[in-house]
């Protein structure tokens, strides 16, 4: 598989001069989606170490390289394979996958030709799959995304995808989803390490057509592989068949080619990587910087809402006090007022008492001269 294949009828075309014959592929993908079986079946050898498990078995970025010569047209040509660990896991500190991505970068030598995200059939689409392009462009650029679309790309993602057997089953399925056939396409296909009563499961599935191809849907949905460029192929690595492996290697790199060819033959470089951080950088001086502007816009609007909160209070207290003082004023006044009341009141009724004592003397004073009167005369009749 790495070596010869002069007598398989499959050659490796290559799409114009751009294809590069010392070539290197980056391999993404999260715990369990068969990223290192995929690389170690791309080499021909078990370079890294593979196992099912739902924990990380790739802890750094590794590289290994070997010499492929895929046909007698062909020229052999030099593979760097980097194997990586989860650098789009939201469980992994961000310094620490900027580290491994810078580290990714320098094993790259001349740059990475292409990357190829590895998705696994025996699990169902999540949503953090759905999030791998958008991590991969927030850790490698914003363009990076944008590239796998437009000309003049810098880099290229290859949409990879866990199956088993059954090429028809999968050109059925994709015809499912709605490719056509002249799409060029490029995803690779590798098969986890499986237990033989999944595989029993997984070939009483791929008896069903109809079930086989919702699940395909699950897996890698219209959006995801439109993101990626409409790039897909169909890769098994759990076959023995050494025609159908040397084949889908010749696919691979007939893809791999493709992909260099439409990027003009122009790797993502560690310079195009720095580029891009001195964007963020940048970015990230003009967030901070706008973020201190708000801070120092909202000091002043909150030394302003002070000032005249200030303000207000200030004349709230004047009002209050002038309020109060015309109250202690009404106060002294109204106290003053029932003060003359009273003061009236009682001469009121001092002199009212003096008029009676006066009427009652002056009845006295009557009633006096009247007996006197009256003995007088009876003392004249006697």
């Amino acid at each position: 598989m790495g070596g010869g294949g002069g007598d398989v009828d499959c050659e490796l075309r290559r799409p114009c001069p751009a294809a590069a014959d010392d070539v290197t592929l980056v391999l993404v993908g999260k715990v369990g989606s068969g990223k290192s079986a995929t690389a170690n079946s791309t080499l021909g050898f078990n370079a890294f170490a593979s196992e099912y498990s739902c924990t990380s078995v790739t802890e750094t970025c590794q590289v290994r390289s070997t010499t492929l010569s895929l046909g007698e047209a062909a020229a052999p040509r030099t593979v760097h394979v980097i194997d990586t660990p989860r650098l789009y896991d939201i469980n992994v500190k961000t310094k620490e996958t900027h580290k491994e991505i810078a580290k990714c970068l320098d094993m790259s030598r001349d740059g990475i030709h292409a990357m190829l995200m590895v998705f696994s059939a025996a699990t169902r689409f999540t949503p953090e799959d759905a999030d791998t392009i958008k991590s991969i462009k927030m850790f490698f650029g914003d363009k990076i995304v944008d590239h796998m679309i437009l000309q003049d790309i810098a880099i290229s993602l290859l949409l990879v995808v866990a199956c088993g057997d059954g090429h028809a089953l999968m050109a059925r399925a994709l015809d499912y989803v709605g490719y056509a056939p002249n799409l060029r396409v490029l995803v690779i296909v590798v098969l986890s390490k499986l237990s033989d009563r999944f595989s029993f499961i997984l070939e009483m599935a791929l008896a069903f057509e109809e079930l086989f191809c919702y699940n395909l849907y699950a897996i890698f949905p219209r959006d995801t592989i439109q993101a990626c460029g409409d790039r897909v192929l169909l890769f098994d690595k759990k076959s023995y068949d050494e025609l159908k492996l040397h084949t889908q290697l010749v696919e691979l790199f007939n893809a791999v080619d493709s992909v260099i060819a439409h990027n003009r033959g122009k790797p993502f470089t560690n310079q195009m990587f720095a580029q891009i951080q001195e964007v963020y950088a940048t970015k990230e001086d003009i967030r901070l910087e706008a973020e201190q502007m708000l801070k120092s816009q909202k000091e002043i609007y909150d030394g302003h809402i002070m000032q005249i909160a200030k303000m207000v209070e200030e004349k709230l207290n004047t009002r209050i006090e002038s309020l109060q003082e015309q109250l202690r004023e009404e106060q002294k006044a109204r106290q003053e007022a029932e003060k003359k009341v009273r003061e009236a009141v009682l001469r009121s009724e001092e002199e009212t008492q003096r008029l009676r004592e006066d009427l009652e003397k002056s009845r006295q004073d009557r009633e006096c001269q009247f007996c006197e009167k009256f003995r007088w005369m009876e003392c004249t009749i006697m």
